[in-house]
């Protein structure tokens, strides 16, 4: 992946998270409070403590390393490069499950409203 298409893909993220994750000086790259925030949702996800929904650049060591999974059978949502992982443990409990299908439902009624008309990504 190319430094512009990982810069992209965070620029979109941190849209759609509504917060600035990384302070960018120059060649210095830091994390803001916010993105320490959500560096911490992520982080207990890695550790067992839950779910999270992040964009693959930010996810992809995890993911290679196997510490986190995705908890679907192929992708479920549309190509703005998100995720839902969590560990292996719990990919497949209830509650995993329903929130990705909430999450999913989330998408879908953005996207009706949107368009006028549903077009699923499933």
């Amino acid at each position: 992946m190319t430094h512009g298409a990982i810069s992209r893909q965070v620029a979109a993220f941190e849209t759609w998270l509504g917060v600035q994750v990384f302070q960018r000086r120059g060649k210095r790259v830091r994390l803001t409070d916010g993105g320490r925030r959500y560096l911490s949702a992520l982080q207990a996800a890695v550790d067992g403590l839950g779910v999270a929904l992040g964009p693959l650049p930010l996810l992809a060591d995890e993911l290679l390393s196997g510490r986190l999974v995705v908890p679907l059978a192929g992708p479920r949502i549309d190509a703005r490069g998100y995720w839902w992982v969590a560990r292996r443990e719990v990919a497949h409990a209830p509650l995993v499950e329903q929130f990705c299908e909430w999450q999913q439902a989330q998408g879908d009624q953005t996207q009706e409203n949107e368009t006028g008309s549903v077009e699923a990504t499933r």
